[in-house]
């Protein structure tokens, strides 16, 4: 019995929702849309890594070049690396490598910024 009043139930609401207006984004909607997805894929931004971030990865190699000229001869040698030359090659590729990603961070911290301020205003 509780079977067909579920099938009645059932049938009731199938039919009450085929019956139910499908709603309809404002053209407003669709227009912050199109111009949110175009600033985001806009060509003429940059993308790319900062002159600065350059400029300070190649004083960075230059540094370690300068660094590494007295272990020289213990490389050419054959010699094992000294705690030194160990300690000043792992501090000059952590400094490398943070440069490589800042950019990333940069760019996420703005979003970040972008995405708060965008909340504070609607």
């Amino acid at each position: 019995m509780e079977n067909t009043e579920y099938q009645k139930d059932l049938e009731f609401i199938r039919k009450r929702l085929k019956e139910i207006q499908k709603p309809e984004p404002s053209p407003d909607f669709f227009e912050k849309t199109r111009s949110l997805c175009y600033s985001k894929l806009d060509p003429n931004k940059s993308s790319q890594v900062p002159k600065s971030i350059w400029i300070a990865f190649v004083l960075n190699i230059v540094l370690i070049g300068l660094l590494m000229l007295p272990f020289s001869k213990a490389l050419k040698s054959g010699q094992p690396l000294s705690m030194q030359m160990v300690g000043v090659l792992v501090i000059m590729i952590q400094n490398a490598v943070m440069l490589l990603f800042a950019p990333v961070i940069i760019k996420k911290f703005k979003e970040k910024q972008e995405n708060g301020n965008r909340a504070l205003i609607t």
